[in-house]
């Protein structure tokens, strides 16, 4: 659910954003972008950008070497890093889980533990970001980025930080390059397509969940036509769900 905070916080950092002198306009955008993510979790913060700053530091090395073999073992560790880490995340628990199905079908007591692990916020989007970025600097398709604090933006830009959309690198970091001056259309574009997506997401989208939501809650108190319904409408409340949010990012990236 979209909150009265972070619209007024979006309001104050877009007002800063043309405020300001042009050379703090990446600061700003950086700060504000840590701040959004550590207002949630100081955690999920520190591991975003040590995760960030590593892949900055791989564009780097991979940049350094010139032996076609050193550079094709460098993008294969990082691709390794960076699916390790999303698979260990999400899937280590879903992975045990089948392991303790398939040894108690076995007859086996002991079963193996799960694990206490939290699923970092935005893991999903800035993982493919990366792993897109060294894809395109590997095969010389972009240049790597020199300026850390660029690349952390390109990575935790707060508006596309939870749930996307996901960005090509060789499409933002340019931009980071350039002083944006406040322009009308820009403007107008931006709200324009911010109101839609925000529109998406809580006329349609929220509205489809608390029907689904109840229905599957108590599944057995519905007949087959209604769940037959609510199975068919769920697609749609999945579509304007992650639309909505796209467009509510894609607005705001507008405007800045």
């Amino acid at each position: 659910m979209i909150s009265l905070g972070y619209l007024v916080f979006l309001a104050v950092i877009t007002l800063l954003y043309y405020i300001l002198p042009a050379k703090f306009q990446r600061p700003l955008l950086l700060v504000a972008s840590l701040a959004f993510i550590g207002s949630f979790s100081m955690p999920f913060l520190l591991f975003a950008v040590v995760f960030s700053g590593i892949n900055y530091l791989f564009g780097i090395w991979m940049n350094a070497l010139k032996t076609p073999r050193h550079r094709k073992f460098l993008y294969f560790t990082s691709l390794f890093i960076n699916i390790g880490a999303l698979i260990f995340f999400k899937y280590s628990n879903f992975f045990i889980e089948n392991i303790d199905f398939l040894l108690g079908s076995f007859g086996a007591r002991e079963t193996i533990p799960l694990l206490s692990v939290l699923l970092p916020l935005g893991i999903s989007y800035y993982t493919f970001q990366c792993l897109g970025y060294m894809y395109r600097v590997y095969n010389g398709i972009e240049e790597y980025e020199k300026r850390l604090d660029v690349f952390m933006i390109y990575n935790l830009f707060f508006p596309k930080f939870i749930s996307g959309p996901i960005e090509k690198s060789n499409s933002f970091l340019p931009q980071m390059r350039q002083n944006k001056q406040w322009n009308n259309e820009d403007i107008a574009a931006g709200l324009h397509l911010l109101l839609f997506g925000f529109f998406k997401k809580l006329a349609i989208a929220d509205t489809l969940g608390i029907i689904i939501n109840q229905v599957y809650g108590n599944v057995f108190e519905y007949s087959g036509l209604t769940l037959v319904v609510t199975y068919l409408l769920q697609p749609f409340y999945i579509y304007f769900d992650f639309s909505g949010y796209s467009d509510m990012a894609i607005g705001l990236g507008k405007m800045f």
